[in-house]
């Protein structure tokens, strides 16, 4: 048994409790005991972030340290931990917070992980400098809106294609996305760039695209195709193909840049610039935190180099 060193008060108080709990239970008494020091393992990772109580750990936490576990070396053979070994551990976690839950500790337990092994593939992204390369090559505010949406906001192609004029509210520096998948709806913020990027569509090209409508005026959609009708969902996927070659990058078209690989580029960006795991959900409109929570690798990754 190594309970030892745990420096906050509160901790100390859940441990104790939570030991009984343990051994109260029909564990085998190596299991029992295993369980137990997975949490104070736990507990000291977590507290040398100075998170003082289980109150404050988040769901990002939880994330962090799997990928940690992973990483970790083996202290009684060569290599790393192995993947039997790291889901003991987050097993051994759920049922700290399951126990705090139950006892009225915290109001509600955080999203656990699905298990992702460990040789997942990280997801293609565009880095920052090649997104500025993409908003570099294109021609007209229509292709920059485009990317603004699918980048900027994080859309999907569908909610791209199913925006109106009354869902993109610049004047709140907001973009409404009714009916998104799952039938979700959600608020997405806009940045100072993206902002300024609709603003220019809705000013200076829309209007033209307007005109060219059998009913000008009374258009509803906000993305307009030459005819001044809505844009297709296949033209939007083409505009953003056909941007990717005319870069002329070959790392950007090895990519197959398409508006689903943008959406993963700003949920890697916006972790690797201190987003929240759950303020990225929220953005992203995932249902599930596991949909969100693949791309800590990718932020992980990054800050290695």
């Amino acid at each position: 048994m190594k309970i030892q060193n745990i420096k906050y008060k509160e901790w100390n108080r859940l441990l104790a409790n939570f030991v009984m709990n343990v051994r109260s239970q029909n564990y085998a008494h190596a299991r029992g005991e295993g369980f137990i020091n997975n949490v104070v393992d736990f507990i000291h990772w977590l507290e040398d972030r100075s998170i003082r109580s289980i109150k404050d750990a988040k769901a990002h936490n939880i994330y962090e340290y799997m990928y940690y576990l992973r990483e970790r070396p083996n202290r009684r053979s060569w290599g790393t931990l192995s993947e039997k070994t790291v889901k003991v551990n987050l097993f051994s976690i759920r049922l700290l917070f399951d126990y705090a839950y139950t006892c009225g500790m915290i109001e509600y337990t955080v999203p656990f992980p699905k298990f992702i092994p460990h040789h997942a593939v990280s997801k293609k992204i565009l880095s920052t400098d090649e997104m500025k390369e993409l908003f570099g090559v294109c021609r007209n505010a229509l292709e920059t809106a485009i990317i603004a949406l699918a980048y900027g906001c994080g859309l999907r192609r569908m909610e791209i294609y199913r925006l109106n004029t009354a869902d993109v509210a610049t004047h709140l520096r907001t973009v409404y996305v009714v009916e998104g998948k799952g039938r979700k709806n959600r608020s997405v913020p806009l940045s100072d760039r993206t902002l300024q990027h609709l603003k220019e569509y809705e000013r200076y090209f829309r209007p033209e695209l307007l005109m060219k409508s059998n009913s000008p005026g009374f258009e509803g959609a906000y993305l307009l195709n030459s005819a001044g009708k809505r844009m297709s969902a296949e033209a939007i996927y083409e505009c953003v193909i056909n941007l990717a070659k005319r870069t002329e990058n070959p790392e950007i078209i090895s990519k197959n840049v398409t508006p689903h690989l943008l959406r993963h580029s700003i949920a890697t960006h916006l972790l690797q610039n201190g987003a929240g795991l759950e303020w990225t959900q929220a953005f992203l409109g995932h249902s599930n935190l596991d949909s969100t929570h693949i791309y800590v690798k990718n932020r992980l990754a990054k800050l290695k180099l």
